[in-house]
Formats: C-alpha cells, sequence, structure tokens
C-alpha cells in the first residue's frame, strides 16, 4: 500500500540489461548484414568496357577519377556503382527499421515499468487486519466510494469484496498497479475498483466519501490541503499509523497490536478555515 524507492543497484542491474539486450540485437543482426554486402559485391561486377574481366583486371581509373568526393562518383561512375551503392544504402536502412521495430517496445515497457519520477515511500503491505479494522473505523458500507491514495496491491479491493463499494486506487509505481489489478481479477470486484498509475496529489478524490491512507507524516500532512479542498462534508479520511499533524487531531484513534488507526471526518465547509488555522478546539 505504500511505494519504495528503487534502489540504484536496481537501477544499475535494469539499465545494464537493457545494454546487455541492445548488444544482442545487434550480434544478430550483423551477420546478415555482412553476407549481403559480400553477396552484392561478389555479384554485381559488370564487365570491363575494354573486353576484360574487371574483376581479375582492375582498370585503373586514371589520375582525374582518384580522391573523388563520393557524391561525383555516384554522378560520374559506372551504372553498375549507383547500384550497388543503392542496394547496400536501402540494405542498411532496412536493417535501421529493423532495430526501431525492435527496440521500440522495449522502450514503452521500460516506461510502463518505471515510475514517472521518484516515490515518496517505502512500499510496505497493510496486514488484513489491519486493513478490516480500517473499515469497521472509517464505517464503510455499501455505496461508499473508497479511494486509496498510495494504493499498493490495492486495499480497495477487501471493501470492495467485503461491502460491494466501488473503489479507486492510485499508485506512482506501475509495478504496484499492476500488482493490484491482478489481485481485484482473482478476488472477482474488477467491475467495482479501478486501479491507474499517477501522483495521488494531482489525483481528483472529490468523488470519495472513503479515503484510506498509508503514507508518513510530512505526506499526510501536505495531502491535507487537498482533503480540506476537495471532500465533502462527512467523508471519512482513515490513515494507518501516522497522523496529520497536532492542527488537525483525529475524531478517533485504535491501537491495533503495534498498528495505529486515526479516523478524520470532514467538517462542514464553514467551519474548515478554522481547522486550517489550528483553531478547530479539539483535543
Amino acid at each position: 500500500m505504500v511505494e519504495i524507492s528503487p534502489s540504484d543497484h536496481v537501477q544499475g542491474v535494469a539499465a545494464q540489461g537493457q545494454r546487455l539486450a541492445k548488444e544482442a540485437i545487434f550480434r544478430e543482426l550483423q551477420a546478415p548484414y555482412a553476407e549481403l554486402e559480400h553477396l552484392i559485391r561478389a555479384g554485381t561486377r559488370a564487365p570491363d568496357p575494354g573486353g576484360q574481366d574487371h574483376a581479375r583486371k582492375p582498370r585503373d581509373p586514371g589520375p582525374d577519377r582518384r580522391h573523388v568526393p563520393v557524391a561525383a562518383s555516384l554522378d560520374a561512375g559506372p551504372k553498375y556503382a549507383r547500384t550497388r551503392r543503392g542496394v547496400l544504402y536501402a540494405a542498411w536502412w532496412l536493417v535501421a527499421g529493423l532495430l526501431l521495430t525492435v527496440l521500440n517496445p522495449i522502450a514503452i515497457a521500460q516506461e510502463q515499468v518505471r515510475p514517472a519520477r521518484k516515490l515518496d515511500v517505502w512500499y510496505v503491505p497493510t496486514t488484513p487486519e489491519v486493513v478490516d479494522r480500517m473499515m469497521t473505523v472509517a464505517k464503510v458500507r455499501t455505496g461508499d466510494v473508497v479511494f486509496d491514495l498510495g494504493c499498493g496491491d490495492g486495499l480497495v479491493i477487501a471493501a470492495a469484496k467485503k461491502y460491494g463499494t466501488r473503489g479507486m486506487g492510485v499508485d506512482l509505481d506501475p509495478r504496484r498497479i499492476r500488482e493490484a489489478r491482478a489481485n481485484a481479477l482473482r478476488a472477482g470486484v474488477e467491475d467495482l475498483v479501478r486501479f491507474k498509475v499517477g501522483d495521488l496529489f494531482a489525483t481528483d478524490i472529490r468523488e470519495a466519501s472513503v479515503v484510506m491512507l498509508y503514507l508518513l507524516p510530512r505526506l499526510n500532512r501536505r495531502l491535507k490541503p487537498k482533503l480540506f479542498a476537495e471532500l465533502r462534508p462527512g467523508a471519512r479520511v482513515v490513515s494507518h499509523d501516522f497522523d496529520m499533524g497536532s492542527d488537525w487531531p483525529p475524531d478517533e484513534y485504535i491501537k491495533l497490536g503495534n498498528a495505529g488507526i486515526y479516523l478524520w471526518i470532514m467538517p462542514p465547509y464553514e467551519e474548515r478555515d478554522a481547522f486550517r488555522r489550528g483553531e478547530s478546539g479539539r483535543r
């Protein structure tokens, strides 16, 4: 449910694997290209204008033809030379096209695997017991729309399976989203929950009646203005282990073994300025 920053070691291994894959592709394509060039050079000899075999006795082009630029030789040279160069150039572009065809899906797949930016926090899954208690504390019920911000492998799946609620999971890491979608499919709730790769701070949460979090205190505090701006009065925010700071005390706190569960109920709009200033009077 929480994201994890990829280590430099993992990134290095991934980069090395990509480099080795490209080198292997180049090796596979170099042999047929060299063979094609050999056949073209061996099979496109034209008879010498003087009646002698051009391959056995090359004719000296003379001083006026030595060191002629390629463009000029293409215009003034024998017709077979232009043909040979044209075939070689065509073969080269064919190989380049094949390389782009092979490597482009690799780049696309890599883009789908790597997060768009550095992840904020470690990925640590929430235990089923804590998930169930979070839903109980938030009083999740049929008709709720549950958003899981930093969803990892899909906390909202449990709510959808138990209560039939609709849900949305958002995570910056594409790997977590693939896991969440696979878990939803196995649980048979793929029609109730959606998962998307995205930044939780840029996600529209106005539809949510319940927001579930397992982030860090600094991220909770950074998220607070968004919660106040977009959530309706009465919406519930439930956080595993971390609060929102002293200026927004929770409405309820539950201790479950080593875990803590915090619940906030969004106040009416007219009272929210006091909460932002830390003047709510709650203790």
